[in-house]
């Protein structure tokens, strides 16, 4: 029974013991520090692992890593454990006082937690220096030198499944990570194959397509020669007889006069001279203008078709709202057909007309006023406007190089110019167009005599200017956040990078082979798509979508027009057409009306 109780008591203190070690130095605690975690150490221990580490403000704890803010002093103005010191203090514990441990028979057979060198005594400390279990006895012989980090096997085994416990969480987050590229990658494949398949087929009914035009165009060209050949031949047979009628009546004729001139006497052939001599007139020279058919085949190439090829990624971002649920909200009646700007608090509809801007109500259509601006700021004639940030419009004029800034009611602000200063004398301006980011408060005004454009800050200061080589600006709109321009020139819409790259060409009317005919484009919010106004001579005049980036037609989303020029997007859902003899709201009937 004393040998339990020893045993017992033995195994208490070891307990008490290990919870007043540090477990950087392996000894009695020394004015113990607290971190954020509830882990104690010597502060001298913390000081020199924060130097080691070349820690000044957060310190990581050595057993759990979990941070911790050090106060403006340092660590000596850590929390201060003083249960922890007052117990040390209290209650000296030594090694030397505790009753011997009994070991387990077990472990003295099979040393596996007794030291090999001091023969008996318990393996508990860990030197992390030499990365082994040691007895207390090591600790004063081998593996006290300078520089060897011991701490409690409890402590050291704690930390190591805490952070095994990590490594475990992390790899199983790695793991979902990888079961996921698999399916996107067993995806892919069924992707692949099917575009392969869908490619294969829209090639073998092109050659289908292909061969029937061709034979249709041979059996047209082989009818054509046919039936010219046969003109041809049967005008040659009506000459030949012609000919031919003509030579038996000039043989006679020529037989008559030479048998006349040989055989008759003078008083019959002094009478028939006269006659044969009248006769001549019908057996002069004939004119032979019979013209035939020469056939030649010129060959033309046929362009059997062309196969493109993009990389994309296999997890496809691009998403765009494919609503056709778009309606008439609004109508203003007038005759507008140039510039349009909504306000950015989507209560006002800004519009050039004739020399003058007129302005008017969304929700009710009413007109509110309009301005030409005062001497020497008059417009002449407004070309295109939009509203700036502060409520102001920016408006260009027919002629003038400037962009001039009036209030609401027409009070002149401030006009900038799209030239550098070392261009003015050296080229000619005829600004076009105007478009405007409400968000980043950014300008860009097209110029069709340079075919340039160029960005502005709010103020009017020139941020660059972009060279658009052949492309004559007539419309354009802008979104700083995805870095685009859309750019119109009344038959394409260019959607080109602000760097200057350009990046698509909306060329053709939805699928078919008809072009756009595009009046002016705008994009969405986020740029994920684009709408465009078009508008065929005697054919028809819509409103179509198209996603951004990819250019891949979206459908038409409103037809009842009349000739639509220039639009523009606003609060989220919100479509303003100018459509010659008045402006159209339309709106996305999927969201709450104006």
């Amino acid at each position: 029974m004393a040998k339990a109780g020893n045993q017992e008591a033995y195994n208490s203190l070891q307990v008490i013991a290990g919870q007043l070690d540090c477990s950087i130095c392996a000894n009695r605690l020394s004015d113990p520090k607290d971190l954020d975690c509830s882990h104690t150490f010597c502060c001298k221990c913390l000081t020199d692992y924060a130097r080691s580490k070349k820690l000044s403000t957060v310190i990581a704890c050595p057993l759990c890593r979990q941070n911790t803010v050090l106060p403006p002093g340092g660590i000596t103005y850590l929390k201060t454990n003083y249960l922890l010191r007052d117990v040390i203090d209290a209650v000296p514990l030594e090694d030397a006082r505790l009753p011997k441990r009994r070991l387990d028979p077990l472990e003295e057979k099979d040393g596996t937690r007794t030291c090999g060198v001091h023969n008996g005594v318990a393996r508990d400390i860990y030197c992390a220096t030499c990365n082994v279990l040691v007895c207390q006895k090591c600790i004063g012989t081998g593996h006290c030198s300078t520089g060897h980090s011991h701490y409690s096997l409890h402590t050291r085994a704690s930390y190591a499944r805490n952070y095994l416990k990590t490594l475990s969480s992390e790899s199983a987050d790695k793991l979902v990570d990888l079961d996921s590229m698999q399916d996107e990658i067993r995806k892919a494949e069924e992707t692949l194959r099917e575009n392969r398949q869908k490619t294969m087929e829209k090639i073998g009914e092109h050659v289908m397509k292909v061969t029937t035009v061709v034979l249709e165009q041979q059996s047209s060209l082989i009818k054509e020669v046919d039936a010219k050949y046969q003109a041809d031949v049967e005008a040659l047979e009506r000459e030949k007889e012609r000919i031919a009628t003509l030579r038996e009546n000039l043989q006679q004729y020529h037989d008559e006069t030479q048998m006349t001139a040989r055989n008759q006497d003078d008083e019959t052939v002094v009478l028939l001279e006269s006659k044969l001599d009248s006769d001549k007139k019908s057996h002069q020279r004939q004119e032979f203008n019979l013209r035939i058919t020469q056939f030649d085949f010129t060959e033309t190439s046929i362009k059997f078709g062309s196969l493109t090829t993009k990389s994309r990624p296999v997890k496809a971002t691009e998403t765009v709202v494919t609503t056709f649920n778009w309606k008439k909200s609004k109508e203003i009646a007038g005759s507008f057909n140039r510039g349009l700007a909504v306000s950015p608090c989507g209560t006002i509809l800004a519009i050039c007309k004739s020399n003058e801007v007129r302005l008017y109500k969304t929700d009710n259509g009413l007109f509110i006023s309009s301005f030409q601006g005062s001497s020497p700021e008059c417009l002449q004639s407004p070309q295109d406007l939009v509203f700036l940030k502060d409520g102001n419009l920016a408006v260009i004029d027919a002629g003038s190089p400037y962009v001039r800034v009036f209030t609401e009611d027409g009070r002149f602000v401030d006009k900038f110019n799209t030239l550098e200063a070392n261009e003015y004398k050296s080229l000619k301006v005829k600004l076009s167009c105007i478009g405007y980011d409400k968000q980043k408060g950014v300008i860009v005004i097209g110029d069709i005599n340079r075919k340039v454009l160029t960005f502005h800050h709010n103020d009017g200061t020139i941020l660059q200017t972009l060279h658009l080589n052949k492309i004559d600006p007539v419309a354009v709109d802008i979104n700083v956040e995805a870095g685009l321009v859309a750019v119109t020139n009344l038959i394409f819409v260019h959607i080109v990078s602000m760097t200057g790259k350009g990046l698509l060409v909306l060329e053709r009317y939805g699928d078919t082979k008809w072009p756009l005919a595009a009046n002016a484009a705008c994009f969405d919010a986020n740029a994920k798509s684009v709408f465009v106004t078009r508008s065929m001579p005697f054919g028809e005049k819509s409103i179509l979508q198209y996603a951004i980036p990819s250019g891949k037609y979206i459908g038409c989303i409103y037809k009842d027009l009349s000739g639509p020029t220039r639009l523009t997007f606003f609060k989220n859902n919100m479509l303003a057409v100018a459509d010659g003899s008045s402006v159209k709201m339309l709106m996305n009937a999927a969201e709450s009306e104006i």
